[in-house]
């Protein structure tokens, strides 16, 4: 019973070997078919390129897009920045200044 099976099995593998080998020259048919369409009717085949070429134009033009979207929101956002670096500079200064003259009274008293 176990050899029938293993028997079964083997013949199941080679079956399924042979569909693999059949499944590869099919691609292989459909290749050569593809490719002797292209020299009947170059034509075609470059109307084809074309569109893709366009298709993949266009979504680069997109994504140049987006990018330069992001970058507009990136710029404002650091001119933001440049801006609360510079206030918050001048607060630090005065606060500087304050505490130094904070520092000087408070001297002068306990002298």
């Amino acid at each position: 019973m176990v050899e029938r099976i293993k028997s079964l099995l083997e013949g199941i593998r080679s079956l399924l070997e042979r569909i693999r080998q059949l499944v590869e020259q099919i691609r292989s048919l459909l290749e050569i078919k593809r490719l002797l369409e292209q020299i009947r009717n170059p034509a075609k085949g470059i109307r084809q390129l074309m569109e893709q070429i366009r298709s993949l134009l266009q979504w680069i033009k997109l994504q140049l897009r987006r990018i330069r979207s992001r970058l507009k929101r990136i710029r404002s956002k650091v001119e933001v920045i440049r801006h609360l670096e510079h206030y918050l500079g001048k607060a630090l200064f005065r606060i500087s200044e304050l505490l130094y003259y904070v520092t000087v009274d408070v001297i002068a008293i306990h002298l």
